[in-house]
């Protein structure tokens, strides 16, 4: 490796330019704090592992910022965890044009607990995936991807969960484009054979398009094991050329577990030009296998108002399945929030969903044996929080709002944990109905009649010279609401002798922040 780091704190590499040679660009080992600033890594290595940037258990602060990690043999960055907690936030620079891998590839394992955080980054053309974060064992993993661009790569965004993993992800106002050769260009995924994993994941604002002739879905939530997925699609303008679905959603190939997805508010055009074309613009099926699989599925799609998914065929022509179709499959039992027809009475299932959204081409369902119930969808929460960072010593404190979906007549208990950097030494929070310091775990009261709930996150001011420390808040699974995160930052306002480095343009929430080295 032209630079290799084993067992080291506190790394600053800034202008660094890495041309060609064997093996890795950098390779870390066991490396705590470490920081890449406007540098350049091309065209490393000649066999498979050979990456760009490789590392395994990075933890504390990871910053890697308008860095370009270009053409390099496997992937451009890979990054392995087996323990340790890693806050790593990635912004203003691109990694494109892997010969055998991904642009940025992420597998989090063992206790290991990482916050990943991708900001304007482009990702273009590699072998493989784009972004691709993948969970196992007992890790916890949330991910956020904002105002990036992904495209021309095999999948564009693609983020799994398996064992007993907890992953959360968040993905808005990105691009997300898959073009000829490539496949999926969002795709969220639970293990096949594994029943403990829990994946909460929302997409939203996003402009994602799928070219002419593609057999590949726009969108895929895919639970085929026991795990629990809960998803929210909303809001995204989605262009379908492709020769499946622009959305699809599926479950109970190999488990019984739990899919919640809430689909709502987006702009759907199925692109018809008479050759190749879509099946449906939404496909949700459940029990894919049978007898014996009784995995459940829990769908809300569309609703009133700005709720309603508004489907175009802007090319003409209409879709013989659909565009939106839903099956009853096997054993499995499927919800449609708020439906009041009989379980097996199809034509009433297609009125509901006609009602709910704006199509050119009428639903179509299936009933294959115990048919649809009506139940009350799970609730998701939405956190959002008042800024993307606040300095230690402001007094100003981060304001985590909660957001519930659907009826809000009566009261709901709801639970949050906080991971990050950060621990109790660095805060205090109010607001909460509970809140161990100890486990990070709480919950939040939303009153009857209100949709929203909040906690505040005060720094504690310690004139200790440091990194910028996470907080993630992240709203809790149960059977009665789950829900999205959000993630901030508690910024050192501190100053001294110590070796400084300050965040360049382009650093996303971090832009010019000063940070602690040494």
């Amino acid at each position: 490796a032209a630079i290799h780091l084993v067992t080291v704190s506190n790394v600053l590499l800034d202008n660094i330019n890495i041309v060609g040679g064997a093996e890795q660009g950098i390779n870390g080992n066991n490396v705590t704090n470490f920081a890449l600033l406007n540098s350049s890594i091309t065209g490393v290595g000649n066999a498979a592992d050979e990456d760009g940037i490789h590392f395994y258990n990075m933890s504390g602060a990871g910053r890697i910022v308008n860095s370009t990690i270009t053409g390099n043999a496997d992937d451009n960055v890979n990054l392995q965890m087996q323990s340790g907690n890693l806050d790593l936030h990635i912004s203003g620079g691109s990694a494109s044009t892997a010969v055998a891998g991904s642009g940025y590839l992420f597998g989090i394992r063992g206790s290991a607990i990482a916050n990943i955080n991708l900001e304007t980054v482009s990702v273009q053309n590699n072998s493989g995936g784009g972004i691709v974060a993948d969970a196992f064992d007992n890790a916890t993993m949330n991910v956020r991807v904002a105002g990036s661009n992904s495209t021309g790569n095999a999948n564009q965004l693609a983020v799994s969960a398996g064992d007993n993993s907890k992953v959360d992800v968040d993905a808005s106002g990105n691009v997300f484009a898959s073009g000829t050769g490539d496949s999926v260009a969002v795709a969220l995924s639970g293990s096949s054979f594994d029943n403990g994993y829990v994946f909460d994941a929302r997409l939203h604002d996003n402009t994602i398009t799928v070219g002419n002739g593609v057999a590949a879905d726009g969108v895929s939530i895919n639970n085929p094991g026991g795990g629990t997925m809960n998803v929210a699609v909303t809001d995204n303008t989605i262009g379908y050329a492709g020769t499946t679905r622009a959305i699809l959603v599926q479950s109970g190939q190999d488990g019984n577990g739990i899919t919640r997805a809430t689909i709502t508010g987006n702009d759907i055009d199925i692109l018809l030009d008479g050759a190749g074309n879509a099946q449906n613009g939404i496909l949700a099926q459940n029990a894919l296998v049978g007898p014996g699989v009784t995995s459940h599925m829990d769908l809300n799609i569309g609703g009133a108002g700005l709720l309603a998914n508004t489907f175009t065929h802007s090319l003409g022509g209409v879709l013989a399945g659909g565009d939106i179709r839903v099956r009853q499959r096997n054993d499995g039992t499927v919800n449609l929030d708020g439906y009041l027809g009989a379980p097996t009475d199809t034509a009433a299932v297609n009125a509901y969903f006609n009602a709910r959204n704006n199509e050119v081409s009428s639903s179509t369902s299936t009933v294959q044996t115990v048919g649809f119930t009506g139940s009350a969808s799970p609730t998701f929460i939405t956190v959002t929080v008042s800024a993307v960072s606040v300095d230690e010593d402001s007094g100003t404190g981060l304001v985590y709002t909660f957001t519930r979906s659907g009826d809000t007549a009566a009261a709901l208990i709801a639970d949050f944990a906080v991971t990050g950097t950060a621990d109790s030494a660095d805060f205090t929070l109010s607001g909460a109905t509970s809140y161990s310091i100890g486990t990070g775990l709480g919950t939040v009261t939303f009153a009857a009649g209100s949709d929203t709930a909040q906690i505040t996150v005060d720094p504690i001011a310690d004139g200790i010279l440091e990194f910028a420390e996470s907080v993630v808040v992240d709203a809790g699974n149960s059977a009665t609401a789950n829900g999205s995160f959000a993630h901030a930052f508690i910024a050192n306002d501190d100053a001294g002798m110590a070796m400084m480095m300050t965040i360049p343009s382009g650093g996303g929430p971090l832009a010019h922040a000063q940070e602690w080295l040494l």
